[in-house]
């Protein structure tokens, strides 16, 4: 009987467990899909938003080596004004790219491209919450 009511204290702790670490799991999957339509909802009300994202991009690459910023082709005429007014060169090309979705930035440079669009952003965050709740004990 009393290795019978330990077994069971047992299973229950575990399943305690298992439970916990799967509500997380939907709590930060939640999270992240509810982050999903504020962000596409708040840049296609307010366009602006997306320069945030092309200001965040720019500090991390090296301006004289960038040659193209691909955007949507509602964002283009925006984000142009904002690159000639933040003083970039003009030999920096903003392209209207209707196969992207709003919010979506793309510098290229002469080493590769950096990919800054919000889908991008909620992805890798997706992947290291994911990460955490897999590594939490």
């Amino acid at each position: 009987m009393v290795e019978r009511l330990a077994r069971s204290i047992e299973e229950i702790t575990g399943l305690r467990q298992r439970l916990r670490h799967e509500a997380e799991e939907d709590v930060v999957a939640l999270a992240i899909a509810i982050a999903r339509r504020v962000l596409h909802r708040e840049i296609t009300i307010d366009s602006s938003a997306l320069l945030g994202l092309a200001k965040a991009a720019l500090e991390k690459i090296d301006v004289r080596e960038l040659h193209r910023v691909r955007v949507h082709a509602g964002n283009a005429a925006l984000l142009q004004e904002f690159l000639e007014k933040i003083g970039l060169p003009r030999r920096v090309e903003v392209v209207a790219d209707p196969a992207l979705e709003r919010g979506a930035v793309i510098l290229e440079s002469s080493r590769g491209m950096l990919d800054a669009s919000v889908e991008t952003q909620l992805i890798e965050i997706e992947r290291g919450f994911a990460d955490m709740v897999r590594h939490a004990p």
